[in-house]
């Protein structure tokens, strides 16, 4: 198949065949391209050449991406996506036409090298233009045509992008082999081409300005609230985002349905207005900012995580939102139902540690015609999409969105003083307790860590789930493609059970079912309850009877004992519980009763943790959550975060740790057979005092009866009355020996921490460590250790800490490491301190190298070695020394400070070592923050005293050792105990 060469005006061009006449066997008489076929060449040849400048400049602005690590993808890119689309199916026509006609007048050509690579030069344009075809994915009337499978689009791909350069190189030589090839008018277009294709990747690679972000607590409390402060929310111009550009998950729907429904489910499309608890509370907080400032700027503190399209479309100040007579209109409005949506969460580029929505927000650049009216743009939009869904997929899915600081930016939140108008305070942060704790890797001050780490939010809360979707991918060894669960359940079963309750339908009591089932899938085996045993005359110190199950344990008719429960956190990356620690209402629940034989129907002797009739749980029980302050003492029930000032109590569990709980059990003197003693750890997701001001008394009550409860942990164990009974103290708990042990240990030192009269428990927690060492684990010698550090004994701490580290049944060597570096600290060992605690920063452990810990991100270790080189500064008998660990100490506090700048013993003792250092300003800057976020231990005396003052269960609860009474029955509380009860919690 030649070219055709003849002449033409002017007679320029050789013919490539005179033949008047040719034979069947040579094909058609005439020249192979005739004047016919010759516009069609030009037209190929035009399309060709635009689409390989489009092509140059796609190619370019990939490659730069690959190069840089960084997407560089914007409009103009998706514009030359839709060109190139557009090209291609422009050329199929004309190549078609060309590429048949021309080879069926060429085929019997003499110049049978030209007509051998004319044939190549076909089939390879067929291969470009077929995987062309093959790579676009397309939906016609609702249904999608086209490849999904990575492998197969790979391949596809890559024929696809090489194509081009053999049809170029045959093309020179068919040619070459042919007439004589005239480069003087091609070469400079070709040229201008290439130029424009890279000046326009040029162009587009130059990184947009973005809004600085103030660095520092210091210049975050001395900036003025602008656009969206407090919330700590910018945008990537610094402006507010178009409405139009934040909503729009309908679109979302089109190709990720799966992801769409699980969110559907999920407290992230319940965080605004179509939440009634949340517009309860922050209706309440917009009121109180006008009532004390005149100002509804610093409910804006909410804004940033609930109600992300609100605030960055710049509509929170309308007052729509704070009046309670428009609940239900904007309830369902769409902005005010918007929620944290598909947009505003994966529009987020960068995050910071800070929390309180330090994420900035970059308008995400849309396919051609994303907001059009017209339904065929949509169309052609949703094709774009389908064929460049990776550019989709760098847009919305960037390496932010994988790590835990992503979901830190909310799920951390302090309290800056231009919301409550006194102070910074800290609150709710499952970041740092997860980053802290042993479950992440990170945490060097743990109990126990896992043999895998858990090294983001997602393992837990985003699990894969399997996809026949766009999305999907090989992510695990199934063999199955999954995508990520975006339902992001936890334990908050409340928001859908009161959809339900409120809008009854099938739908709602369907999506209540599935919210439930997810809930308590992720709340299996997190907690264990453990009814460990007794203490004898009803005192913490009495002898102790157990463990149960594994030494004799009785009771006798008559005495009175201490029942001692251990709650011990398993799978919790974050103290139990989190978040919205206040009202969530997590308790234990024991009933105890007498079975005088096997065959009689247990009486009850007492209980904790009842619920009665109004649905309201025993105020008298053990719970594990914060009560709140304000600064007249007065507990936080309505959600209302400007009145925060300080917790009466903390009783939340840390990851891996054990709480204490003693309840006193008095044995009636005719009692016989045994006690059967059954114990639950209990979950509510909203308590009553909150549903009664959220909903009315009335109202309330009802809903707070259809919220379901989640048990975490249950046990039951029967222990005989009369030592020589005969009978075995038996538990349905399943746990190691020496676990047990150590937890109870851990719960005694827990408690023992807090001094004064608790204190006594850390002997006792020394007693129970030592006889897990006696079963040969390490931890025992390891716990006594840190206990003894606690108590103040350190010279013991340094000998039981060096027992543990030379048992070869240690799993956690750093451990004895990170202990014995304070004691050789207080021992005057600076030198042995520092060797141990690089040690632990260089991870010089082959276990915690295969499991992937990373203790140098734990702030206390970077903490702890600044305070030994700044005492090896202090004891410098040269001054080249002196400079020496001046500066080491430098740099540690400053890693600290990188790692949470929001940890006031940091800034103290960087204020101390830059004045050391001979840098005043450094030291002021230190100071200044340090006074942000140092807590007000006077003001906060008085409110706790005005507290306990007011409430018997409030001064009961907040006793460093509080002794839980039993109700004298089930299930509600009888009149002689009524005298002592108070509101309901």
């Amino acid at each position: 198949m030649n070219t055709d060469a003849q002449t033409r005006a002017g007679n320029s061009e050789p013919s490539q065949t005179t033949d008047s006449e040719m034979s069947p066997r040579r094909g058609p008489k005439g020249p192979v391209v005739t004047r016919g076929l010759r516009i069609w060449l030009r037209i190929v040849l035009g399309l060709f050449g635009l689409l390989m400048i489009d092509s140059i400049y796609l190619s370019g602005v990939d490659i730069v991406a690959w190069w840089t690590g960084e997407s560089q993808e914007n409009q103009a890119y998706l514009w030359a996506i839709l060109i190139h689309l557009v090209l291609g199916l422009l050329l199929l026509v004309p190549f078609v036409i060309y590429g048949a006609k021309h080879a069926w007048r060429g085929r019997f050509r003499p110049n049978r090298r030209a007509v051998a690579v004319g044939w190549g030069l076909l089939w390879v344009g067929v291969a470009l233009l077929v995987t062309g075809l093959l790579l676009v994915r397309v939906e016609i009337g609702g249904v999608r045509f086209g490849i999904d499978q990575p492998a197969i689009r790979t391949v596809l791909f890559w024929t696809h992008a090489l194509s081009p350069l053999v049809a170029i190189w045959l093309f020179i030589l068919h040619r070459l082999v042919g007439p004589k090839l005239r480069w003087g008018r091609s070469v400079p277009w070709g040229i201008a081409g290439i130029a424009t294709a890279v000046l326009a990747v040029a162009v587009s690679v130059v990184p947009p300005p973005s809004a600085p972000r103030p660095g520092g607590l210091v210049a975050l409390a001395s900036s003025t609230i602008e656009r969206f402060g407090p919330s700590l929310v910018e945008t990537a111009d610094g402006g507010t985002v178009p409405l139009q550009h934040l909503l729009g998950n309908e679109h979302c729907i089109e190709c990720h349905e799966d992801a769409h429904s699980q969110w559907a489910d999920s407290v992230h499309a319940a965080s605004s207005f179509n939440n009634p608890l949340y517009a309860f509370s922050v209706r309440n907080t917009r009121q109180a900012m006008l009532d004390r400032f005149d100002d509804l700027g610093p409910s804006r503190f909410c804004a940033g995580c609930h109600d992300p399209a609100i605030l960055m479309s710049g509509s929170w100040e309308e007052d729509r939102w704070t009046d309670p007579a428009m609940a239900e209109t904007v309830a369902s409005d769409p902005l005010g139902s918007a929620s944290i949506g598909c947009i505003v969460c994966h529009g987020i580029e960068d995050v910071s540690t800070l929390g309180n929505a330090s994420y900035t927000f970059k308008d995400p650049p849309r396919y051609p015609f994303a907001f059009s009216d017209s339904a065929f743009l949509q169309w052609v939009n949703r094709q774009l999409i389908l064929a460049k869904p990776s550019f989709h997929k760098k847009t919305f899915l960037k390496p932010v969105h994988s790590s835990p600081e992503f979901c830190g930016t909310c799920h951390k939140v302090f309290i800056p003083e231009a919301l409550n108008g006194y102070k910074w305070l800290p609150g709710q942060n499952h970041y740092d307790t997860w980053r802290l704790s042993g479950v992440s890797g990170r945490g060097i001050g743990s109990w126990y860590w896992p043999p895998k780490i858990t090294a983001d939010c997602n393992g837990c809360h985003m699990p894969l789930v399997p996809s026949d979707q766009i999305a999907a991918q090989l992510r695990d060894d199934s063999g199955v493609p999954t995508v990520h669960h975006h339902g992001f359940h936890a334990a908050n079963t409340g928001v859908a059970a009161i959809e339900a309750a409120l809008s009854p339908s099938e739908e709602s009591e369907a999506r209540l079912q599935r919210v439930v089932d997810a809930c308590t899938r992720v709340s299996e085996d997190a907690v264990r309850l453990d009814l460990i045993g007794f203490r004898e005359e009803g005192r913490v110190d009495g002898v102790f009877r157990g463990p149960v199950g594994m030494n004799p344990v009785w009771v006798e008719p008559g005495e009175t004992l201490l029942l001692e429960a251990i709650t011990r956190t398993l799978t919790l990356g974050h103290p139990l519980t989190q978040g919205t620690a206040d009202s969530n209402e997590v308790w234990i629940e024991i009933e105890i009763g007498l079975r005088p034989d096997a065959e009689t129907i247990d009486r009850v002797l007492g209980s904790s943790g009842m619920i009665d009739e109004d649905g309201v749980v025993d105020p008298w029980a053990k719970f594990l959550d914060v009560w709140l302050l304000d600064r007249e003492g007065n507990r936080i029930e309505r959600r209302n975060p400007e009145d925060i000032f300080v917790p009466l109590y903390n009783h939340q569990i840390p990851p891996g740790a054990a709480d204490l709980t003693h309840y006193r059990v008095e044995v009636p003197e005719n009692a016989g057979g045994e006690l059967v003693i059954h114990g639950r750890v209990r979950y509510r997701k909203f308590d009553s005092a909150l549903m009664r001001h959220a909903f009315g008394e009335e109202q309330g009550t009802e809903l707070l009866k259809s919220l379901p409860i989640l048990d975490l942990a249950e046990t039951t164990v029967t222990v005989p009355i009369g030592r020589e009974s005969g009978v075995a103290a038996t538990t349905t708990l399943e746990a190691p020996e020496w676990q047990r042990w150590n937890d109870y240990g851990i719960g005694l030192v827990r408690a023992g921490s807090g001094g004064g009269v608790a204190k006594g428990q850390l002997a006792q927690a020394i007693e129970v460590f030592a006889e897990v060492e006696a079963m040969g684990i390490a931890d025992g010698a390891l716990n006594q250790g840190r206990a003894m550090l606690v108590e103040g004994r350190v010279d013991d701490a340094a000998e039981a800490l060096a027992r543990a580290a030379g048992n070869p049944e240690l799993k956690w060597p750093w451990a004895p490491d990170w202990y014995a570096a304070a004691a050789a600290r207080e021992q005057g060992d600076l030198e042995g301190a520092t060797r141990r605690l690089e040690r632990i920063i260089a991870a010089r452990y082959p276990v915690a190298v295969e499991r992937g810990y990373d203790f140098s991100l734990d702030e206390r270790v970077w903490n702890e070695l600044a305070t030994v080189r700044f005492q090896l500064a202090r004891r410098a008998a040269t001054d080249e020394r002196y400079e020496e660990q001046i500066t080491l100490a430098s740099e540690a506090i400053s890693r600290s400070i990188d790692l949470n700048p929001q940890m006031p013993q940091s800034w103290f003792l960087a204020a101390r070592i830059r004045e050391a250092a001979g840098d005043p300003e450094g030291a002021e800057k230190a100071l200044a923050e340090f006074e942000i976020i140092r807590p007000d231990n006077n003001a906060r005396d008085q409110a706790i005293r005005l507290a306990r003052s007011r409430s018997e269960i409030a001064d009961h609860a907040a006793e460093p050792v509080a002794i839980y009474d039993l109700a004298p029955q089930l299930p509600t509380v009888e009149q002689d105990r009524t005298a002592r009860m108070e509101p309901p919690r």
